[in-house]
């Protein structure tokens, strides 16, 4: 329902040349019903009283709009172009153009002839109906801008709460400790802040920080990966995690396209809907963009993984093993109990909440790390999607030792209790070539 309302609150100015007017009304008409505001001035007629006034209506409607949709053809680029002259008026306002603008390719532009503040983004070239596209484009980028007023208003709510929490307890604090000390202003001369009684606080344990390690996939792209230390008794060696599920953005920028559930390379939610096959040929190309040995290779039709995989050179998916101790499910390196249980609950996992009225679980994939951090400085470990491991469902000595065609096994959750399976890691088991909706994965590296 915020988001709802905060849509009526986030104009969008439609800048357009008036040969492509037909294409901009029939864009405007879409928006309008889906209750966006619209800002848009349809060309006319020679009007000396309509030159004073256009130019107003239009530095008006800029100067509230928060989102721009750019027609770009020859015509509107061009020098002395009223939407060109639109276009730089809001760039001095909004430093850049990520989730304000959404160019859109009505004609076929040179280049050079683009205004630098778009070069930055990305453009929508139409395929199909075109209003049907930049509704759904404007749609993406209005529910990112709402999102994050959300994220702000919540924490601020958040900081309000915290600030009021800390009063309050250290008012009844200083109360207890000195319940014989007299009111101030008391005609006694005992000062109650005297009091040698009271315990000192003790600081909050500051989290330390790990290690990171930052891999560039494209030019736009990048993802990170936190170095995990050995588990105590040497179960399991040090090895690096992604910090977050791989997203649908990483996923374009890699495979160079999309798969299951990916869309726009702009979108920070994680990639779902791929097998387990898929997510071995990410990493291997993965691998191989980073100029790495790949950890699995291709044989008798299945992919079978090197000697040595725990610590292959390349990217790789974690063991079922390294799952586990990475969500914290078991005792961390430290010897304390892990951050599972503190995370899995409907107010930090906002990311799997069942829909209002609907008494089977449907998911909301949300944004990658809303949910905040664990004790290892990783993302969504309970939530999101369930993420493919590498380790198979059933004992080595079901098939030959590390062959694919075996059921394979996914971690995590995306279905929360009472409606979920269960309120622990769920175990997920499925073949590798098949694709399941709520199944995504996470990268996996041998320390070097």
């Amino acid at each position: 329902m915020l988001r709802n309302s905060l849509r009526r609150w986030a104009p969008v100015f439609i800048a357009y040349s008036s040969y492509q007017v037909d294409l901009a009304e029939r864009i405007r008409f879409a928006l309008e019903g889906m209750k966006y505001e619209v800002v848009f001035e349809q060309p006319g007629k020679y009007d000396p009283a309509r030159e004073t006034l256009v130019p107003k209506k239009i530095l008006a409607g800029l100067a509230r709009s928060r989102f721009m949709v750019f027609m770009i053809s020859p015509e509107s680029v061009c020098k002395g172009a009223y939407a060109l002259s639109e276009l730089e008026i809001v760039k001095k306002t909004w430093s850049s153009p990520h989730l304000r603008v959404v160019p859109v390719v009505a004609e076929p532009t040179e280049r050079k002839d683009l205004p630098t503040f778009l070069e930055s983004i990305d453009h929508l070239k139409i395929s199909g109906d075109a209003t049907l596209e930049v509704v759904h484009a404007v749609g993406g980028l209005v529910d990112q801008w709402c999102a994050r007023v959300q994220r702000w208003v919540l924490g601020v709510l958040g900081v309000v709460a915290a600030a009021a929490l800390v009063v309050f307890v250290a008012s009844k604090r200083a109360s207890a400790s000195c319940p014989t000390c007299p009111a101030e202003g008391s005609a006694s001369g005992t000062d109650p802040s005297s009091n040698a009684d009271v315990a000192p606080v003790e600081p909050r344990r500051k989290r330390p920080e790990r290690p990171t390690m930052l891999i560039h996939l494209d030019a736009h792209t990048t993802t990170r990966l936190v170095e995990l230390p050995p588990r105590a008794g040497g179960s399991i060696g040090r090895f690096w995690l992604g910090q977050t599920e791989v997203t649908e953005a990483q996923w374009i920028a890699t495979m160079g396209t999309n798969v299951g559930s990916a869309v726009t390379p702009s979108d920070d939610r994680p990639v779902r809907g791929v097998s387990w096959e898929h997510a071995i040929a990410f990493l291997n190309q993965l691998s191989r963009s980073q100029q790495l040995q790949p950890c699995y290779v291709a044989r008798d039709g299945h992919w079978h993984e090197v000697a040595g995989f725990e610590q292959c050179e390349g990217f790789r998916l974690p063991t079922d093993r390294e799952w586990t101790y990475a969500a914290g499910v078991v005792g961390g390196g430290s010897g304390h109990v892990g951050p599972w249980p503190r995370l899995w609950s409907f107010d930090r996992v906002s990311a799997s909440r069942p829909r209002r009225g609907s008494p089977r679980c449907h998911t909301v994939i949300d944004f990658i790390g809303e949910a905040g951090p664990n004790d290892w400085d990783l993302y969504d470990m309970p939530g999101n999607v369930l993420e493919w491991v590498s380790t198979p469902a059933r004992p080595r000595g079901a098939a030959p030792e590390g062959q694919s065609g075996i059921a394979r096994l996914a971690r995590g959750g995306w279905c929360p209790p009472p409606l979920g399976l269960n309120a622990g890691p769920e175990r997920f088991e499925a073949r590798p070539g098949s694709i399941h909706d709520g199944v995504g994965f996470r990268i996996a590296r041998g320390s070097h």
